[in-house]
């Protein structure tokens, strides 16, 4: 049962404020305030305004003048050292006369690790590769006070930059502010940068919902933060009554109360409670398995009462685990100790999610815990894939080398365009989302599948609720990537670059056409960002990299901005920016620019100019034909097949802005574009965001109806199946168990649409793993990994070193390095933030069994040695899934590496 508690006040707190923090206003005043402890409702300046008292919220520590003239030295580091719990003080022993570095939480995989400073109302920073801290910059003699915000709703004021904490300074004079943003500052200033404003939703948690009278019969509820309340008012003795349910777990649980009082003090309590059953269990079992692996899951009966217990101890498997050993379900738990069972299984070749419950029971008491396994495939991932929109269309593939019981195939045809969106959606979802690039990959088309479905009508609740929730998610994660500087980058970090920068704006503009819960202010600063960007000449200024995305081209660059921009609605302050950028695309044939340009002309209301970029692609369309038109690199430096992807879905979106639009032309872009998906990609990110985006525009275009017809599927000549479809279905016709079929071998397909005038567009998918891996030789990165030793037992580490190689004599971009990690063994997150520290990968996650590491760019021939550390968990012998590396933009272009084997000893 999940019982519910009242948390009782151990100490009296001086009246503790807790605030939601979307109600911070979006000000810039300076107000200094004089000492007033009588009233609640005073104002106090919180984030970059003021806010009433009674709304203040966040771990604030405050120093006055008083004890800072009382320091001989008048150090501001030495106020700080020792009274802020938490708040760290190095001293930089290498540079002579240099300050102190802060450190107020440690470090993080996005930020780095300084603390934001905000002066008399202003966020600051000192620029990269300064050794002094904004402190120093501060004359002791005129800081009024100094507050330190400590607890992680302060990213709830002050955005992803305050995720180091916050450091708050009140001048006596206030004379550090200015009034809009400037650089005119007094000498002991002139370093500092004022940095935009910026806000971020208040946190939130999951908490199920339980009738006090409710019995759990099974323990499924193991959630780590169990209640969160940032709006908590306690009354003028400190006192607040708040109640929560407990998760299912039997643990300790710590409770932290902080706040300010009405006489600016702050109070902070923790206090320590644990729950326990009179019998419990718990058992470990991994989230994660492979085939063939063989574990030992440690059951563990605790027993909380002063007299034996006995009862029935049963493990209810699925079909994937078969016990090696035979389980006597009779248990004897000697009083007030605790008894280990091992439940010894071997995974079979059954791939998917299974339930393991394992239950307690006798006629006094009970207790069950149940847990989700999934069973993965050994050996390397193989997946082939057929799309799209002809009567007829025969496609072939070979099967070879494969896991037995590791094949699935599928067929699926779509009456309508949104089912061809979520089902490319599904894909993305699987793949890993550590930057904003990525996050967009699946949050993007969620946003034009409901733009599609509610101006067609199409909207259904289910799947609209399903999208809102992946949408409200991806806003959550993108927001969290705007610079200190304005602006985006991948990770959140300056300098901020502007090709993502014109991306995000593009993203966001849609985003808020499905939700309102985009923020406006936000839109305006990434907006008003490019702008600012603007040299006078015709030029953008540009933060470029040495390769890929970050080092497209002066000039590609300049035309994505402008087309941008155009299409969220600003038109004559880039007449200059367009008529460069134009002028440069004319000038060098170039069909993606040209696209891009034809968008721009048609959306500034430039029909001539447009006219002129038509008559140029419609030149090459006749000439080269779709997939090989002329194209140096599109934004993301992207080449090949999605290079012509993109140019090809911006000559779409062309088209449609035309006046008298030629039919015949467009349905060949969109047949091309339909037939151009594998995996529900179209090549890479930029690809798939950018065919969706003329789909979805194609399917509102022509809002044609769908005539009736006949599916007919065969294999090797073989019938497999055949399907009729009516005019008004609207779901998607699925053909299901295919691998039934198949053998291994070569597999010829046909399809057949009869009784119609136009096929649906349809996709053929087939994945299984292979013994043997499917490494590219166009791949520019080697991947080896290796384990220490072959045995090691359970609670100690053993290592696993990975290397990374850039292949090539040139740089590579955006380069992603997914390891594997057998399911007994755990990776140590503190070692993660180590090496990221140390700039052996520029960010990391840990997803399932996976740890992926994440490289802006790598130099030449450049080499990577990464050290993990792994604690062994659960006993067995495990061999983790196929590693892979693989250049983002290019991720068709694989190296893979077998998954590393282990035996853990109990």
């Amino acid at each position: 049962m999940a019982e519910i508690i009242e948390v009782p006040d151990e100490e009296e707190i001086e009246d503790i404020t807790f605030s939601d923090m979307e109600s911070v206003p979006a000000t810039s005043q300076t107000v200094v305030l004089q000492e007033d402890v009588e009233q609640l409702s005073e104002v106090v300046v919180v984030g970059y305004g003021t806010q009433e008292r009674k709304s203040l919220t966040g771990a604030v520590t405050s120093i006055q003048k008083a004890e800072i003239a009382s320091l001989p030295s008048q150090s501001i580091e030495q106020v700080l050292q020792g009274r802020v719990a938490g708040v760290q003080i190095a001293q930089n022993s290498s540079t002579p006369g240099a300050s102190a570095n802060i450190s107020i939480r440690g470090s993080s995989s996005i930020a780095n690790g300084e603390p934001l400073y905000v002066i008399d109302g202003f966020p600051v920073h000192t620029g990269g590769g300064r050794t002094q801290s904004a402190l120093g910059l501060v004359s002791p003699d005129d800081i009024r006070s100094i507050s330190v915000l400590k607890s992680a709703e302060a990213t709830a004021i002050y955005g992803a930059r305050a995720s180091n904490g916050v450091i708050l300074i009140n001048t006596k004079s206030g004379r550090y502010y200015s009034a809009g943003f400037t650089t005119s500052y007094p000498d002991n200033y002139a370093s500092l940068y004022i940095a935009p404003r910026k806000f971020s939703p208040v946190r939130e948690f999951y908490s199920p919902e339980y009738s006090e009278k409710e019995a759990v019969e099974k323990r499924t509820d193991f959630r780590e933060t169990i209640y969160w309340n940032p709006l908590v008012q306690t009354s003028r003795k400190g006192e607040a009554r708040v109640s929560f349910y407990n998760s299912d777990a039997t643990t300790a649980f710590r409770v932290t109360a902080e706040g300010v009082a009405a006489n600016g003090y702050v109070g902070r309590q923790e206090w320590v409670y644990s729950t326990t059953l009179p019998l419990s269990v718990e058992a470990k079992i991994p989230a994660y398995l492979s085939f063939e692996d063989r574990t030992s899951i440690p059951i563990q009966l605790t027993n909380n009462t002063d007299r034996v217990i006995r009862g029935e101890l049963q493990v209810t498997a699925p079909s994937a685990l078969k016990p090696l050993t035979p389980w006597d379900p009779r248990v004897d738990v000697a009083p007030n100790t605790t008894a280990t069972y091992y439940y010894d299984a071997l995974v079979q070749n059954e791939a998917g999610s299974f339930e393991l419950q394992i239950n307690f029971e006798n006629e006094e008491f009970r207790d069950r815990v149940v847990q989700t396994i999934e069973v993965l495939p050994k050996g390397f991932p193989v997946e082939v894939s057929f799309s799209g929109q002809e009567l007829e269309k025969a496609f072939s593939f070979q099967i070879k080398d494969p896991v037995p019981g590791s094949l699935s195939a599928g067929f699926t045809a779509y009456p309508n365009v949104v089912g061809d969106l979520l089902a490319g959606i599904a894909g993305m979802l699987r793949q890993p989302h550590g930057c904003f690039e990525q996050v967009s990959s699946s949050t993007y088309p969620n946003v034009l599948a409901l733009q599609f479905m509610r101006e067609t009508n199409g909207a259904d609740p289910a799947v609209e609720k399903k999208a809102l929730a992946y949408i409200r998610d991806g806003y959550k994660r993108l927001a969290a990537y705007e610079t200190a500087q304005g602006g985006f980058e991948w990770y959140g970090d300056t300098p901020p670059h502007e090709g993502l920068t014109a991306f995000g704006l593009l993203e966001l503009t849609e985003m808020k056409k499905v939700w309102e819960g985009v923020s406006t202010p936000l839109l305006s600063r990434t907006k008003q960002f490019l702008l600012d960007r603007r040299m006078g000449d015709g030029n953008f200024k540009q933060d470029r990299g040495k390769y890929g995305f970050s080092g497209a081209s002066r000039e590609v660059t300049n035309a994505y901005i402008v087309y941008a921009l155009s299409a969220c609605g600003v038109d004559k302050p880039i007449q200059k920016e367009y008529e460069l950028a134009y002028q440069e695309a004319l000038k060098s044939g170039d069909a993606y620019r040209l696209a891009l340009m034809a968008n721009a002309a048609y959306l500034l209301k430039k029909e001539d100019g447009a006219k002129i970029m038509m008559q140029r692609l419609r030149k090459q369309l006749k000439e080269e034909g779709l997939g090989k038109l002329k194209a140096d690199h599109s934004l993301v430096r992207s080449y090949g097949n999605s290079l012509q992807i993109e140019t090809a879905s911006l000559i779409a979106l062309a088209m449609m802005k035309e006046a008298q639009p030629q039919l015949m032309q467009l349905q060949e872009a969109i047949n091309y574009l339909v037939g151009s998906r594998s995996h529900g990609y179209f090549g890479s990110t930029q690809g798939t965001i950018l065919a969706l985006t003329a789909l979805t525009e194609f399917a509102k275009f022509s809002r044609k109806s769908q005539d009736d017809g006949l599916i007919a599927l065969y294999l090797n000549g073989n019938a497999l199946a055949t399907t009729r479809y009516e005019r008004e279905q609207r779901e998607e016709i699925l053909l299901a168990s295919l691998e039934n079929k198949m053998a291994v071998g070569n597999q010829s397909f046909r399809v057949v649409f009869d009784d119609t005038r136009e096929a649906l567009p349809y996709s053929f998918n087939a994945r299984w793993t292979s013994y043997t891996p499917a490494s590219s030789k166009a791949c520019l990165v080697d991947l080896n990994t290796k384990l220490s030793a072959a045995e090691v037992k359970q609670h100690e580490t053993i290592r696993l070193t990975t290397t990374l190689t850039n292949t090539s004599a040139s740089g590579i971009p955006q380069t992603v390095a997914i390891v594997g990690i057998p399911s007994g063994l755990s990776v140590q997150p503190w070692q993660l933030r180590e090496y990221q520290e140390k700039g052996l990968f520029d960010f990391y996650e840990v997803q399932g069994n996976f740890v992926i590491l994440y490289y802006r760019e790598m130099a030449p021939k450049d080499k990577r040695v990464i050290s993990l550390d792994l604690r062994a968990e659960i006993p067995g012998t495990y061999q983790a899934s196929a590693s892979s590396a693989y250049l983002y933009y290019t991720n068709e272009h694989k190296d893979w590496e077998a998954g590393e084997t282990v035996k853990v000893l109990k």
